[in-house]
């Protein structure tokens, strides 16, 4: 399977009701498993180290992170922790997985407490307006 080019023109902004979009950004979305033994002290810490890529890693716009606490467990399919990384390009987004900063944070702290064989990754492109 092989993605067709992402094309601003191509897509309307439905969710701001405006025709033209100005802005087009990259959002990855990484759900993780977590290990049995891992505490809520764990989790802040690796919110915390999530977190810190926005101002080292070039092209991302933000960042946020978190442990789930949805109270539909049974729709959480055992995920505990989720990732948004909003980039500011595809180019940005293929940069930013082999960046020494995020692998750092594999090695140093996700392998630590997630299990990364059940991770699960989406990547889509979306458009906002110039001025919100």
């Amino acid at each position: 399977f092989k993605r067709a080019p992402y094309r601003r023109e191509s897509l309307n902004c439905w969710h701001y009701n405006i025709k033209k979009c100005n802005i087009s950004v990259m959002e990855h979305l990484v759900l993780f498993k977590l290990k049995g033994n891992t505490t809520e002290e764990n989790l802040r810490e690796l919110r915390e180290e999530c977190l810190k890529m926005k101002g080292q890693i070039k092209g991302i716009v933000s960042v946020t992170a978190g442990a789930n606490v949805t109270a539909e467990k049974a729709r959480a399919k055992g995920y505990g922790f989720g990732l948004r990384v909003t980039l500011d390009s595809e180019e940005a987004l293929k940069n930013y997985a082999t960046d020494p900063v995020h692998k750092r944070l594999i090695q140093q702290h996700l392998v630590k407490y997630c299990e990364l064989a059940e991770t699960t990754v989406v990547d889509y492109p979306i458009d906002l307006p110039s001025k919100i």
